[in-house]
């Protein structure tokens, strides 16, 4: 069975989000759409998987379990050997948090700074903020469970957002924070990073250092991290500004 039938049913968090944000916004016709989309992409899909190979939901659930063993593509723990790769909170909360709990805090994180944008989305008026809600949904998804750097396109709202508060005002210190966090999420330094180390260009008793394995390989995450708490900065400074 082909890896790519089965890829699309691997991260349906990455489009839920934006519905949930239809939902909340009252677009009934859009959500119906969006629904009835998904509802027909994943009949093909799985029924596509039932012909070419009637065991799919087993192989797949086998398959996730294999790769989330230690030292394998999902381990975002230290011994993970594609850790640099992610863009999510697990890699950083492996630092702090037991094994078994990382899961649960990166969610609880992320419904806080959701609860949090939620709120001040509402006192600023949904509707008419929509695109500042697209950008939080983006940063959200990318959040809690395992995504690499080309998951990054949901944070396409924030791009648009970025340069939409620049071109008003190119003065505005924290949408020039989140640019500067943008252009280096988009660049894929951990991957040069880690061919430098293999060519020898990076000696191991620097690449193998904690800090350098947990904050320079892992910077893409921090600044996911950080970029959400900038939003929701911003987000409070444009509420406290139409005050």
């Amino acid at each position: 069975m082909c890896i790519r039938d089965r890829g699309c049913l691997v991260k349906p968090q990455l489009g839920l989000g934006f519905l949930l944000l239809i939902l909340l916004r009252r677009h009934w016709l859009a959500a119906g759409v969006a629904v009835l989309g998904i509802v027909l992409v994943a009949a093909i899909g799985i029924g596509r998987l039932m012909l070419a190979a009637p065991q799919w939901a087993g192989e797949l659930a086998g398959n996730i379990a294999r790769d989330r063993g230690p030292g394998k593509v999902l381990d975002a723990s230290q011994q993970g050997p594609s850790r640099f790769q992610m863009m999510d909170l697990q890699p950083l909360l492996h630092m702090v948090v037991p094994e078994g709990a990382v899961t649960l805090v990166a969610l609880a994180a992320v419904a806080l700074l959701a609860g949090l944008a939620i709120i001040k989305l509402y006192q600023l008026g949904m509707r008419e903020h929509t695109l500042l809600a697209a950008s939080g949904v983006g940063l959200l998804m990318l959040m809690p469970a395992y995504h690499r750097y080309y998951d990054a396109v949901l944070l396409l709202p924030l791009l648009v957002l970025i340069i939409n508060a620049l071109m008003r005002d190119r003065k505005d210190h924290l949408m020039i924070v989140l640019a500067v966090a943008m252009l280096l999420m988009v660049l894929p330094l951990p991957a040069i990073l880690a061919t430098l180390h293999h060519r020898g260009a990076i000696p191991a008793s620097l690449y193998d250092a904690w800090a350098w394995q947990n904050f320079v390989m892992q910077h893409q995450s921090w600044l996911l991290l950080i970029s959400a708490m900038v939003l929701v900065c911003w987000t409070w400074r444009q509420r406290k500004a139409i005050q």
